[in-house]
């Protein structure tokens, strides 16, 4: 897995999820950075993954992810800044990477969703 940091820091314009997309699938950033604001962020990023890359993002909001495995993505009010969502890359049930680089420290607290990503099958 090639580890990618995130390029723009903070609301709303922080990028941390795209550069964990792009660290989990090897996608360029450059290419997964979409915009991921608003009510309906996760369907209109998963319609830009689908069309570009044959892949979307499925989000849970879970309590015992004792039974997650591998790499996946772990959203949560950033250890940083408490008044900003940040995603992460957990793996195994722990941190494993903060796209928000030496200065990053996770999540604050337990993640409020977690976030894999599967390939579209039509």
């Amino acid at each position: 897995m090639h580890l990618v940091k995130q390029t723009r820091h903070g609301n709303p314009d922080g990028n941390c999820l795209p550069a964990c997309v792009s660290s989990i699938t090897g996608i360029p950033l450059e290419w997964v950075d979409f915009d991921c604001r608003g009510k309906n962020w996760l369907k209109q990023y998963n319609k830009k993954m689908i069309k570009k890359h044959g892949k979307w993002l499925f989000c849970m909001s879970i309590h015992d992810f004792s039974f997650m495995n591998g790499a996946y993505i772990a959203v949560g009010k950033s250890a940083n800044n408490p008044d900003c969502d940040h995603a992460v890359i957990w793996k195994d049930n722990k941190l494993f990477f903060d796209p928000a680089g030496k200065y990053g420290k996770g999540l604050e607290g337990e993640p409020k969703h977690f976030i894999v990503i599967v390939d579209h099958v039509e």
